[in-house]
Protein backbone atom coordinates (compact mmCIF):
# COMPACT_ATOMS: atom_id res chain seq x y z
CA UNK A 1 0.00 0.00 0.00
CA UNK A 2 1.33 3.23 -1.17
CA UNK A 3 2.46 5.50 2.12
CA UNK A 4 -0.14 8.75 2.93
CA UNK A 5 1.28 12.05 1.51
CA UNK A 6 1.71 15.20 4.09
CA UNK A 7 2.32 18.63 3.02
CA UNK A 8 5.57 18.39 4.48
CA UNK A 9 6.47 15.92 1.95
CA UNK A 10 5.30 16.79 -0.88
CA UNK A 11 8.51 19.02 -2.04
CA UNK A 12 10.38 15.77 -2.00
CA UNK A 13 8.46 13.91 -4.29
CA UNK A 14 7.51 16.88 -6.47
CA UNK A 15 10.63 15.65 -9.04
CA UNK A 16 11.04 19.47 -10.02
CA UNK A 17 11.25 18.43 -13.80
CA UNK A 18 8.40 18.11 -16.18
CA UNK A 19 7.94 14.32 -15.95
CA UNK A 20 5.16 12.24 -14.87
CA UNK A 21 4.58 10.73 -11.07
CA UNK A 22 2.76 7.73 -11.12
CA UNK A 23 0.20 7.33 -7.97
CA UNK A 24 -0.35 3.83 -6.75
CA UNK A 25 -3.71 3.03 -4.45
CA UNK A 26 -3.80 5.43 -2.27
CA UNK A 27 -3.42 9.68 -1.84
CA UNK A 28 -4.57 11.52 1.13
CA UNK A 29 -3.62 14.85 0.38
CA UNK A 30 -4.24 18.23 2.56
CA UNK A 31 -2.52 21.77 3.20
CA UNK A 32 -2.85 25.04 2.61
CA UNK A 33 -2.29 26.97 -0.06
CA UNK A 34 -3.01 25.26 -4.02
CA UNK A 35 -2.72 22.07 -4.98
CA UNK A 36 1.15 21.50 -5.37
CA UNK A 37 2.35 21.36 -9.52
CA UNK A 38 3.04 17.55 -9.55
CA UNK A 39 -0.75 17.27 -8.99
CA UNK A 40 -1.53 18.86 -12.16
CA UNK A 41 0.52 16.34 -14.37
CA UNK A 42 0.61 13.01 -12.04
CA UNK A 43 -0.79 9.73 -13.59
CA UNK A 44 -4.26 8.63 -11.26
CA UNK A 45 -4.61 5.31 -12.98
CA UNK A 46 -4.15 3.48 -10.32
CA UNK A 47 -5.29 5.54 -7.78
CA UNK A 48 -8.12 3.67 -5.96
CA UNK A 49 -8.45 5.86 -3.14
CA UNK A 50 -8.55 9.49 -3.01
CA UNK A 51 -8.69 12.50 -0.54
CA UNK A 52 -7.89 16.09 -1.03
CA UNK A 53 -8.14 18.77 1.86
CA UNK A 54 -7.22 21.79 0.38
CA UNK A 55 -9.16 24.94 1.93
CA UNK A 56 -8.04 27.59 -0.38
CA UNK A 57 -8.13 25.49 -3.70
CA UNK A 58 -11.07 27.08 -5.93
CA UNK A 59 -10.60 24.67 -8.75
CA UNK A 60 -10.48 20.71 -8.98
CA UNK A 61 -8.21 19.66 -12.70
CA UNK A 62 -9.81 17.39 -14.58
CA UNK A 63 -7.77 14.00 -13.15
CA UNK A 64 -8.40 10.56 -14.31
CA UNK A 65 -10.71 8.84 -11.38
CA UNK A 66 -12.01 6.16 -13.52
CA UNK A 67 -10.12 3.73 -11.27
CA UNK A 68 -10.88 5.58 -7.95
CA UNK A 69 -13.61 3.47 -5.42
CA UNK A 70 -12.81 6.86 -2.55
CA UNK A 71 -13.22 9.78 -3.39
CA UNK A 72 -12.95 13.05 -1.11
CA UNK A 73 -12.67 16.66 -1.32
CA UNK A 74 -14.48 17.54 1.63
CA UNK A 75 -13.08 21.05 3.92
CA UNK A 76 -12.26 22.73 0.57
CA UNK A 77 -14.29 25.89 1.52
CA UNK A 78 -13.47 27.48 -1.50
CA UNK A 79 -13.68 25.23 -4.00
CA UNK A 80 -16.07 26.61 -6.60
CA UNK A 81 -15.28 24.33 -10.00
CA UNK A 82 -15.49 20.70 -10.17
CA UNK A 83 -15.30 19.09 -13.48
CA UNK A 84 -17.24 16.05 -14.37
CA UNK A 85 -14.99 13.71 -12.86
CA UNK A 86 -15.59 9.59 -13.60
CA UNK A 87 -16.98 8.00 -11.44
CA UNK A 88 -18.62 4.62 -12.38
CA UNK A 89 -15.93 2.51 -9.44
CA UNK A 90 -16.76 5.04 -7.27
CA UNK A 91 -18.77 2.87 -4.28
CA UNK A 92 -18.01 5.52 -1.43
CA UNK A 93 -18.08 9.10 -1.53
CA UNK A 94 -19.50 9.75 2.08
CA UNK A 95 -19.01 13.49 3.17
CA UNK A 96 -17.28 14.15 -0.14
CA UNK A 97 -18.00 17.16 -0.49
CA UNK A 98 -18.73 18.45 3.44
CA UNK A 99 -17.25 21.91 3.86
CA UNK A 100 -17.27 23.10 0.12
CA UNK A 101 -19.50 25.84 0.06
CA UNK A 102 -18.62 27.82 -2.56
CA UNK A 103 -19.35 25.13 -5.62
CA UNK A 104 -20.95 26.91 -8.71
CA UNK A 105 -24.08 25.84 -9.89
CA UNK A 106 -22.32 23.83 -12.40
CA UNK A 107 -20.53 22.32 -10.43
CA UNK A 108 -23.45 20.98 -8.81
CA UNK A 109 -24.79 20.01 -11.75
CA UNK A 110 -21.23 17.87 -12.14
CA UNK A 111 -21.84 16.72 -8.88
CA UNK A 112 -25.47 15.37 -9.52
CA UNK A 113 -23.93 13.17 -12.89
CA UNK A 114 -20.96 11.95 -10.59
CA UNK A 115 -23.82 10.31 -8.12
CA UNK A 116 -25.64 9.39 -11.06
CA UNK A 117 -22.74 7.71 -13.14
CA UNK A 118 -21.62 6.22 -9.59
CA UNK A 119 -23.03 3.24 -10.66
CA UNK A 120 -20.76 0.68 -8.23
CA UNK A 121 -22.24 3.68 -4.73
CA UNK A 122 -24.03 1.86 -2.07
CA UNK A 123 -28.27 1.49 -2.94
CA UNK A 124 -29.42 1.96 1.06
CA UNK A 125 -31.30 5.13 1.07
CA UNK A 126 -29.32 6.53 3.51
CA UNK A 127 -26.36 6.00 1.05
CA UNK A 128 -28.07 8.14 -1.76
CA UNK A 129 -28.58 11.21 -0.24
CA UNK A 130 -27.25 14.56 -1.09
CA UNK A 131 -26.72 15.18 2.56
CA UNK A 132 -24.98 12.25 3.26
CA UNK A 133 -22.22 13.29 0.61
CA UNK A 134 -21.53 16.61 2.24
CA UNK A 135 -23.86 19.15 0.31
CA UNK A 136 -26.04 21.58 2.79
CA UNK A 137 -29.64 22.12 2.97
CA UNK A 138 -29.16 25.20 0.34
CA UNK A 139 -26.84 23.57 -1.71
CA UNK A 140 -29.63 20.56 -2.49
CA UNK A 141 -32.38 22.97 -2.83
CA UNK A 142 -30.15 24.37 -5.72
CA UNK A 143 -29.43 21.11 -7.62
CA UNK A 144 -33.59 20.69 -7.36
CA UNK A 145 -33.21 23.42 -10.33
CA UNK A 146 -30.68 22.34 -11.85
CA UNK A 147 -30.56 19.97 -15.45
CA UNK A 148 -28.96 16.57 -14.22
CA UNK A 149 -32.03 16.73 -10.83
CA UNK A 150 -34.39 14.57 -12.58
CA UNK A 151 -31.73 11.47 -13.63
CA UNK A 152 -30.53 12.16 -10.84
CA UNK A 153 -33.82 10.87 -8.38
CA UNK A 154 -34.34 8.88 -11.73
CA UNK A 155 -31.25 7.08 -10.43
CA UNK A 156 -32.43 6.39 -6.85
CA UNK A 157 -30.70 9.82 -4.80
CA UNK A 158 -32.66 12.38 -3.08
CA UNK A 159 -31.53 15.16 -1.30
CA UNK A 160 -32.31 14.13 2.04
CA UNK A 161 -33.65 17.12 3.57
Amino acid sequence: MSPLIFPDEIDSISGGGSETIILNEMLHIGGTGQLPNWFLTADFSNVYDLQLTFPEIQTVPNIDTSNVQSLSFNGCENLVTIPLLATSNVSSMAGAFLGCTSLSNESLNNILQMCINATNYGTELYDRRLSSIGLTAEQAQVCTTLSNYQAFTNAGWITGY
